[in-house]
């Protein structure tokens, strides 16, 4: 396995400004293959395309996807490898805000599957599911302006109907979760005041240790979580979002 680790980054006028954050990231994972992808794009989505493009040069088996706004905890990195092996073909999230990780846990089980993939504040995938994913996303989705990049991830995995493996507890923390450096609005107002929706369901914390649980628990059969986390119907936002030439677009 070769495991290609970067934490994207990008600041713009009048947002929050997280480079020293993102320091503070690098030194808590400590490990010598993260690096930081500064993106000058303007939209997340060209930040999420130019960070594959940077991937590419990388030549990896597997890629890890970090935002510049997470809270990573003890032996991040060590975990993440481990889970690649035990899930050596499959993306996986470290991040959710959904119900479905507290009643996984509730049943001694440390797996979900969500049918509905967003919040990719840190994830794992092989680096050829990622190269389909971003041909697909091409190919499909329409420049809406925003160019949204979670949207978009959840569109592809939605469509080829694949569930993602989220590991519960979250084994990171959105620690910027109310603020953004986004230009678009919202469609909810009190978006980024609204704790319970911009937070991780349950972080296993600073001080403990998550290669002490016993990731088999639940790897057989997760917890399925259909809720939709989107911030409209989903299925109305992919169907918006598809170009008129897309297979997947349904006749009007």
């Amino acid at each position: 396995m070769k495991l290609a680790i970067r934490i994207l980054h990008y600041s713009k006028p009048n947002r929050p400004d997280r480079s020293n954050w993102v320091e503070a990231i690098k030194f808590i994972l400590n490990d010598p293959r993260v690096s930081v992808f500064i993106d000058g794009s303007g939209t997340p989505y060209g930040g999420l395309k130019n960070l594959y493009n940077d991937f590419v040069k990388a030549k990896p088996t597997h890629i890890l996807a970090l935002h510049h706004d997470i809270l990573p905890c003890f032996n991040f990195i060590p975990t993440v490898e481990k889970l690649i092996k035990m899930l050596p073909a499959d993306p996986i999230s470290f991040y959710s805000n959904g119900n479905a990780i507290e009643t996984a846990l509730h049943s001694h089980s440390h797996w979900v599957k969500a049918r509905i993939w967003y919040y990719t504040q840190a994830y794992t995938m092989p680096f050829s599911v990622m190269q389909k994913m971003i041909a697909w996303i091409d190919e499909n989705v329409i420049d809406d302006g925003r160019n949204s990049d979670d949207e978009r991830i959840a569109m592809y995995f939605y469509y080829q109907n694949k569930y993602v493996y989220t590991t519960a507890p979250s084994l990171v923390e959105h620690i910027g979760w109310n603020s953004t450096t986004v230009d678009y609005d919202r469609p909810l107002e009190g978006y980024l005041d609204n704790r319970s929706h911009r937070m991780a369901k349950k972080f296993i914390g600073i001080d403990q240790d998550p290669l002490h649980l016993d990731w088999s628990k639940g790897l057989e059969s997760p917890t399925i979580n259909n809720e939709d986390w989107a911030l409209e119907d989903s299925e109305l936002l992919f169907q918006r979002l598809l170009k008129p030439t897309s297979k997947y677009k349904h006749a009007q």
